[in-house]
């Protein structure tokens, strides 16, 4: 139906029509008469109606004002004349496009936005003198607001420079980025959803205050940028809160609705917090953007509960951990959305202006105050500050700090393996990054290498110098790359050493090594190799102790073979001597 021929409908309600599918109720106990309001309300107008008559009143005004932003007052006439009486004024909005072939149009709650955003570009770039109306769909959605979306136009990522970014960050509550290379496979696949997302940013009034920008660090511009702030793997998205020297990294899923869930999260506290430092006059203008805040976020956080938008990501909590771990943002924020919407004429400013005046803001103010996002809302208080996140031991979490550098890492830990030649390979690696290979550094240094069980002090200082020296060759020694493209491989000779000390059956087993550092230039990724091979001879020392009858025995054979050979020479030399005395008195010798 028309708008022009729906409006006399709604003002003469007509009889309800009667389900036209046996799945009716189950669909509409499932939520889908908000979520697929077009189809439901042409097929399922009796069960939605049933169920619309058991909702909360303020749950029932949020889903009429949806039903009406998706074109119910003129697709269903009938319908919204008598369950949404007072709902639908004077101009109905047009009817919703009919469901592909073949089953339930699948359009979520908060999808509904990204349809928006995306027939707001579409509008933007087509004809001209027509009403954007898609451009404020969100703004419609959420409360009569002033702000109007221009047309979105998608973001190559290579206008912004150093100074452009620096600036970006400044005039921002919060920026959102992606540093990307065009050749890289998975910067190629987050391009739909880091577009879907920005989009439907674009037609928030929140977007004012946070920003969702790419980086080409291929580009003339991006290439410095990125170099700047040690961009070494692409994708690399961070968060920047009003300055480039402190950020957070975004380690969660890539999927459309998981990085809209975490960057509604961030926006909610960046920009009650920017809110917080202006003059408490100027705070009503910030009422439009909390309202689409604390909407969105209790549409993305209600998904997340319901098990949708699974994040699949190596570090990502479950459903149940994180409702867990926000579970004062999850347990309150239910009704957000729909408590901002049932507020008719009740300005947020209320909330703003009389925030810690209890009984103040009167008794549709407090509704709304009660039944909204508790993390939003409790934001707001003057002087309110959003808790830091905790450490698994209690202490608070602190974002990363360009200036202190954090490049590297310390690696600690053990390796079992096979007594046969191996390596260990310490390399860069991510499941859904890239690396640009000339900015891997593989300068190292090694506090402690060692193989086999680790001797205590005792069992150590009882070896053997020699062994000793050969247990620990390369403890505290530093290697530098001081080229590009640089690898640098350790190769270990181990000997597996048996040492048993006199007076004991016991025996320590320890392996001694011998290690020769070498680097080579590779147009691979840079790596740190240490490869080992264990020596098939076994090296055993016993010490023993000598017994002292074993002392004396000795001592006397030594001196029974000095006087033995004593006596030898003075033998020989008595023979020598006579002999020569004979020749003397003989005459014969002259």
């Amino acid at each position: 139906a028309s708008p022009a021929a729906a409006s006399p409908a709604a003002a003469s309600p007509q009889p309800l029509s009667a389900d036209k599918s046996e799945s009716c109720g189950a669909w509409a106990a499932s939520g889908e008469c908000e979520a697929n309001s077009g189809f439901m309300l042409r097929e399922c107008e009796t069960s939605c109606a049933a169920r619309v008559r058991d909702m909360k009143t303020v749950s029932r005004i949020a889903a009429c004002a949806a039903w009406k932003l998706s074109g119910a007052c003129g697709a269903s006439a009938a319908f919204m004349a008598r369950v949404c009486s007072g709902t639908c004024d004077g101009a109905a909005a047009p009817a919703p496009a009919d469901p592909p072939a073949g089953g339930v149009a699948q359009v979520h709650a908060d999808d509904l936005s990204r349809q928006q955003g995306t027939a707001a570009g579409e509008a933007g770039e087509g004809g001209e003198g027509e009403p954007a109306e898609a451009e404020g769909g969100a703004a419609a959605q959420l409360g009569e607001g002033s702000y109007r979306p221009g047309p979105y136009q998608l973001d190559d990522g290579t206008a912004l420079d150093e100074q452009g970014f620096q600036a970006l960050a400044k005039s921002k509550a919060g920026v959102m980025v992606n540093f990307f290379a065009p050749w890289c496979f998975w910067s190629q696949k987050l391009v739909p959803a880091w577009e879907a997302v920005g989009r439907r940013l674009h037609a928030r009034a929140y977007s004012q205050s946070f920003a969702f920008v790419r980086v080409d660090c291929t580009s003339a511009k991006g290439r410095d940028l990125c170099r700047s702030h040690s961009i070494h793997a692409f994708p690399t998205v961070r968060t920047y809160r009003g300055s480039v020297h402190a950020f957070e990294p975004y380690e969660y899923g890539r999927e459309e609705n998981v990085i809209w869930l975490h960057m509604v999260k961030i926006a909610a506290e960046v920009v009650v917090q920017r809110m917080h430092d202006v003059p408490a006059a100027e705070r009503e203008g910030f009422a439009e953007q909390i309202t689409h805040i604390s909407a969105d976020l209790k549409a993305a956080m209600e998904r997340r509960r319901e098990g949708l938008d699974e994040d699949w990501s190596e570090d990502a909590l479950g459903p149940e951990e994180e409702v867990a771990e926000d579970r004062e943002l999850l347990a309150q924020i239910d009704d957000a959305a729909s408590s901002i919407l049932a507020a008719k004429g009740v300005d947020i400013s209320h909330i703003l202006r009389h925030a810690r005046e209890a009984g103040s803001e009167g008794a549709e103010a407090r509704a709304v105050r009660d039944a909204s996002s508790d993390h939003v809302l409790a934001l707001l208080a003057d002087g309110a500050k959003q808790p830091s996140p905790l450490d698994e031991d209690g202490s608070p979490l602190e974002m990363w700090e360009e200036e202190a550098g954090h490049e590297g890492c310390n690696l600690f830990g053990y390796v079992e393996v096979s007594r046969a030649p191996g390596t260990i390979h310490l390399a860069p690696h991510s499941s859904r990054h890239s690396f640009d290979f000339s900015h891997v550094n593989t300068s190292h240094h090694i506090d402690h290498l060692s193989f086999g069980l680790e001797l205590g002090a005792i069992e150590r200082r009882g070896l053997p110098p020699d062994v000793r020296k050969h247990l620990l060759s390369l403890d505290g020694r530093a290697f530098t790359a001081a080229t590009a493209h640089l690898t640098q491989e350790h190769h270990v000779n181990i000997v597996p050493t048996r040492y048993q000390p006199a007076g004991s059956v016991a025996h320590v087993e320890t392996y001694q090594f011998t290690a020769t550092s070498h680097a080579r230039t590779k147009d691979t990724l840079p790596s740190l190799l240490i490869s080992y091979d264990v020596s098939p001879i076994q090296v055993n020392i016993a010490e023993r102790r000598q017994p002292t009858s074993e002392l004396v025995l000795s001592f006397c054979a030594i001196i029974g073979g000095v006087v033995a050979v004593f006596g030898i020479i003075d033998g020989m030399l008595y023979t020598g001597s006579a002999v020569v005395r004979q020749k003397l008195s003989a005459g014969k010798l002259h």
